[in-house]
Order: structure tokens, then sequence, then C-alpha cells
């Protein structure tokens, strides 16, 4: 899932069935598969307006990418990280 993701995020067009198959075979049925694409496609909607609007985080908010371990960075901005979805993987995960 977090492939998809990835590659759903930075190259949308490069997207093709065989990438759907790959979630079938983990176990996603057409159902998941549907809310997993809506998940993504809305974070990349809200980082856009975001990003559009130069929307930075709140001061309270202390956010260090660096202290988290086990998280894979799906969807966000590099520039503060407002709106990051993050997937935590374990190594028990399937990460397709």
């Amino acid at each position: 899932m977090l492939s998809y993701a990835e590659k759903l995020t930075s190259t949308p067009s490069d997207m093709g069935e065989a990438d759907i198959d790959r979630l079938r075979d983990a176990g996603l049925s057409n159902r998941n598969v549907l809310d997993l694409v809506e998940v993504i496609a809305y974070f990349a909607y809200a980082n856009h307006i975001a990003d559009g609007l130069s929307i930075t985080l709140e001061p309270w908010i202390d956010f260090d990418e660096e202290s988290i371990e086990g998280v894979a960075t799906v969807v966000g901005r590099t520039s503060g990280g407002f709106g990051k979805l993050v997937c935590r993987a374990t190594q028990s995960e399937n990460t397709t």
C-alpha cells in the first residue's frame, strides 16, 4: 500500500492496472482499493490547497520527521510538513 500511495502521489499518470492488481494480490478488495485511492487523493488535494495558499504549520505543532521511527511519509509538503499523511510501517505489514 505504501508503494502504491507513493507512486500515486509522485507520478499519478504512471498508474496502471498492474498497480491495482498488486493491491488485490495483497488481499485488498475493490472497495479497499477505492478507499485507499480516495484517502491518498484527498490528502494530495488538501496539500495543494495549503501549498497554493502558503499555509504553514501552527507554531504549537512540534513535528520532527527525523524523530519518528518506522514511519513512511506518503503524502505531504516538503517545506514544513503541513498535512503529512504518515503510515506507520511495521515489519509485519505488507507494503506492496
